[in-house]
């Protein structure tokens, strides 16, 4: 499938480089499948990893503007290129090709108080998510095909190097990359059938201090690489003009990091054990991504209105523990340190998530949208981790949609993620992370779509 959308691809190159080439009248200087190799470097060399904006855990789901303006309801709507990420089936509502390219910018605000009255507040963290997508149905009757890359699972937290929750977590980055190809079928009038691969590139980068006592602290950091597989089954029903409904399953991916663990500054007891005061190993970690599943439902009541559901149950039981298997053979004295607290539980829960959004048609051109979404928190009280404040949030969002062209729109949306409070009382690593964390995350959104 992949060949034949690239051939079909390369007989639109010439139509899509005169689309470009008039945007406002004005020469483009490269040519339409340069464009589309910048694109896709935009998604995956830049993609940064950030603090989970999905349902719980490490989820990330920016895909595109108009998606969340409508409260990140939009898997029984469907209408755009994102269809490729919110559900394939929807890809046969596009009538020849269209290409989206977007960016949302995350700003996350983390404080701590420990259960003595002491606080501390994490280095605010920045992000920047990229994505893109291109549906085309090659002129065909009733399949379409589509692709698209951006990144729904990532981490990116940073508290204080003598900080209150040091010796759990520093610095954690999660930076995944992911890609998809899907095609969309439409079986008759009212059903189609969509089917997606997803392919995914994740980098970890894990950092702690060593406590020695009587010894300045040690430093502790994993750094690895892992790929995955996936793919995703959905359907969307047209029971009316008015009533439409999707549904989507996305499969588990498995993954196994394959990275290095370094020890430095060792000092103390830990030294002695070690052998050294820095010390250096490789390790594997095996992970998998959870699946799920989405039930979406559109009502559009007249031409101005359109009101958007979504209801989806993430199986994030999937995470049950931690383990670090190390490649070469290590002595009862190394096991001491590298071993301790491995394998670590995490036995996390499933999660649900539901959102619910409107968009008003203003005029010809200008569309208003808004809609708030639940996300349950995943990771239960007996394995809370610091680097990871996982709880409960309420969102809510507004934006719009503008035609700057009869072929161009540009989507722009605002989202305020407001956390509930987490009470952690774990009892883990001495009782340091114990206490109340709060959060609360910024989101600007913004797609650009050429319909051609």
């Amino acid at each position: 499938m992949a060949t034949f959308i690239l051939f079909m691809m390369m007989q639109k190159r010439s139509k899509i480089r005169d689309i470009l080439n008039n945007i406002k009248g004005e020469k483009i200087m490269f040519s339409g499948s340069r464009s589309l190799a910048i694109a896709i470097a935009i998604n995956f060399v830049f993609t940064g990893s950030a603090l989970a904006v999905g349902s719980g855990a490490i989820r990330v789901e920016l895909p595109d503007a108009e998606g969340l303006a409508m409260g990140s309801a939009f898997v029984g709507e469907a209408d755009n290129a994102a269809a490729v990420y919110y559900n394939p089936a929807g890809l046969t509502q596009i009538e020849g090709s269209e290409f989206r390219q977007g960016m949302s910018f995350l700003q996350t605000r983390n404080s701590f108080t420990n259960t003595s009255g002491q606080e501390a507040s994490m280095n605010r963290q920045s992000f920047w998510i990229p994505s893109m997508f291109i549906a085309s149905d090659f002129g065909l009757e009733k399949l379409t095909f589509g692709f698209g890359g951006t990144s729904y699972f990532g981490l990116g937290t940073a508290w204080n190097e003598d900080g209150l929750t040091r010796y759990d977590a520093t610095k954690s980055d999660i930076n995944n990359r992911d890609a998809m190809l899907a095609a969309g079928y439409q079986v008759n009038e009212k059903l189609s059938l969509g089917l997606g691969i997803d392919y995914e590139h994740s980098t970890a980068n894990k950092s702690k201090r060593l406590e020695q006592t009587g010894d300045p602290d040690g430093t502790y950091q994993l750094k690895g690489t892992a790929q995955g597989c996936g793919y995703r089954l959905s359907a969307l029903y047209k029971l009316s003009e008015k009533h439409q409904f999707g549904l989507q399953y996305r499969s588990s991916m498995q993954e196994k990091y394959r990275g290095m663990v370094y020890l430095d500054d060792l000092a103390g007891v830990n030294a002695a054990l070690i052998g050294a005061t820095a010390f250096s190993l490789p390790v594997t970690v095996e992970s998998e991504l959870p699946q799920s599943v989405v039930l979406g439902y559109s009502f559009k009541p007249n031409e101005k209105w359109t009101f958007n559901f979504d209801v989806e149950w993430m199986d994030w039981s999937s995470i049950e523990q931690e383990r670090l298997v190390y490649k070469d053979n290590i002595t009862s004295n190394q096991s001491l340190v590298l071993n301790n607290g491995n394998p670590a539980a995490r036995d996390w829960n499933g999660a649900m998530s539901a959102g619910i959004g409107g968009e008003y048609k203003w005029s010809d051109r200008l569309r208003l949208r808004g809609g708030y979404f639940f996300h349950q928190e995943v990771i239960p009280n007996a394995t809370f981790q610091s680097s990871l404040p996982d709880a409960n949030s309420h969102s809510l969002t507004t934006g719009f949609g503008y035609d700057i062209k009869e072929n161009m729109t540009l989507d722009l949306t605002y989202c305020g993620m407001f956390f509930e409070d987490r009470e952690a009382s774990s009892g883990l690593v001495s009782g340091t992370i114990d206490g109340t964390y709060k959060n609360f995350t910024n989101i600007v959104s913004m797609s650009l779509g050429l319909k051609f």
